[in-house]
């Protein structure tokens, strides 16, 4: 049964056309995967389903009912029709506890507290939580705050549940986990939209895929034999045989970076694309950031270029040449009030100063150089960096160190493709390959098998001591994924 049925649903921003005449069925007892492009028109679909957005022309049903006009694009109305959202970002407030949260803006706000603390118990509790009410949200860790969020998004009549790159930062064991509160979900009746750049995710929870591209649908088939390539390949077709075949070796091996751990020593040479490779929070973060001078666990000995590096600060790595890129680009790399063209000029200001005074042409020029190298869309550089996709706002954060004017010569990387979509994947990945090719060095840190398999000429498993080195092959990915499930690899004889 459909539960919401869309019809000709378009939406316009002045003249760009974000959905095109998308018609869709979301039914109860399914989870719809919805895929695609940043700027494909998922992030649209879903603000038009919950009230966000108002389409230009179309039709929404819910129930069998036609929404009007004053329902369609009113959230308040489409959340009393039985509609929720799960953002990327648990939208709790930090200073209040778990039970404040649940009930902030629901009923049972105004009831005394321990009122309150009885309804979060029955919230947590109703997906699998044994979480304390009373603890105050700011001392949550990521996968527990979305496990509040989605609490406190069930309580009432649910119909819908929407979810926006629900595993974007979780570990394996918190995606398994949420994976399994969605299925139950959906066995109850509920319809479960579930949006996301992991295709792997897509392929194991979802039981029914639809495909958005340029603001139109694609693909719409039940998931019986879908495979994350036959996924990858509706999505952007041809992306992965481009990026293979710009792979190049470095013409001459120069070692430029020496890390010792433990006894035993590791290096990497100037052009290599290098992995640090391990379970979510595992080694491979802690050496990432102790190459930019966040803190080096004891024992750690690094030398960049010969000379011993043990940068105090993000300051003296810079000085250095190491610049880094973090998981978390909304809160540690992004200046959301800011341009695009400041952001991503930020580092190098002092190099486009002349006598005190910015110089506004040279950092367009920087900007439009970024902008051709990582193929860039969106609005203009004078925009907010918050009016660009997540994909495009990562490719600004590159694009600080991949320009040259950094002196960058060994990019650090954490996550880099986390939030964003296979095509963007393959923009970055051709980056990364060309940068490398003219001499800079990236590692690579990272739980994720495909985003290692992708970016990577080598990688280390950073799960054993010492850490087992990973070479590429053709069957890299499949290595790779053994290295993680049994942390050790053997070379064959």
């Amino acid at each position: 049964m459909a539960l919401i049925r869309v019809t000709g649903l378009t939406v316009r921003y002045g003249p760009v056309v974000a959905l095109d005449a998308v018609s869709l069925d979301i039914r109860a007892g399914e989870i719809t995967g919805l895929v695609g492009h940043n700027g494909a028109g998922k992030s649209t679909l879903v603000n038009a389903l919950t009230g966000s957005t108002r389409p230009a022309a179309g039709e929404i049903r819910v129930g069998g009912q036609v929404l009007d006009r004053t329902q369609v694009g009113d959230p308040h109305a489409m959340a009393r029709l039985g509609m929720r959202i799960i953002h990327q970002e648990p939208s709790l407030a930090g200073v209040l506890s778990i039970a404040d949260n649940v009930t902030l803006h629901a009923e049972g706000e105004r009831r005394p507290r321990a009122e309150r603390i009885r309804i979060a118990r029955e919230a947590l509790a109703a997906v699998g939580s044994s979480l304390d009410p009373e603890r105050l949200a700011s001392t949550l860790d990521f996968g527990e705050r979305q496990i509040v969020d989605l609490a406190r998004a069930l309580r009432g009549d649910v119909k819908v549940l929407l979810l926006d790159e629900p595993t974007a930062a979780l570990g394996q064991a918190e995606a398994a986990r949420l994976h399994r509160l969605l299925t139950d979900l959906a066995a109850q009746g509920r319809a479960v939209v579930y949006v996301s750049h992991r295709l792997r995710d897509i392929v194991e929870v979802c039981s029914r895929v639809v495909v958005l591209r340029e603001g139109r649908i694609v693909m719409d088939r039940p998931n019986e034999s879908l495979t994350a390539a036959d996924l990858s390949e509706a999505v952007s077709p041809n992306a992965a045989r481009i990026v293979t075949d710009e792979r190049r070796a470095p013409a001459t091996r120069e070692t430029l970076l020496r890390i010792c751990w433990k006894g035993a020593e590791y290096q990497v040479d100037r052009g290599e694309i290098v992995g640090l490779f391990g379970m979510a929070g595992g080694m491979q973060f802690a050496v990432a950031r102790a190459l930019y001078g966040l803190g080096a666990p004891e024992g750690t000995l690094m030398e960049l270029s010969g000379q011993r590096l043990k940068p105090q600060s993000p300051r003296e790595a810079m000085q250095r040449g190491v610049c880094y890129v973090s998981a978390d680009r909304e809160r540690e790399s992004l200046f959301h009030l800011m341009s695009a063209l400041s952001n991503l000029c930020m580092p190098g200001l002092d190099k486009f100063s002349r006598a005190g005074f910015l110089s506004k042409g040279r950092m367009r020029e920087e900007y439009r150089h970024a902008r051709e190298m990582l193929d860039i869309v969106g609005p203009s550089m004078n925009h907010s960096i918050a009016m660009f996709s997540g994909g495009n706002r990562q490719k600004h954060v590159l694009g600080r160190w991949l320009t040259g004017t950094a002196g960058a010569q060994l990019l650090v990387l954490c996550q880099p493709n986390q939030g964003v979509d296979i095509g963007a994947r393959a923009d970055i990945a051709r980056a990364l390959r060309r940068a490398a090719s003219d001499g800079l060095t990236v590692l690579v840190a990272s739980s994720e098998v495909d985003e290692i398999s992708l970016l990577t000429d080598r990688a280390w498993m950073c799960e054993s001591d010492p850490w087992v080195e990973i070479p590429r092959s053709d069957d890299y990915e499949r290595a790779l994924m053994e290295a993680l499930l049994h942390r050790t690899y053997r070379h064959a004889a």
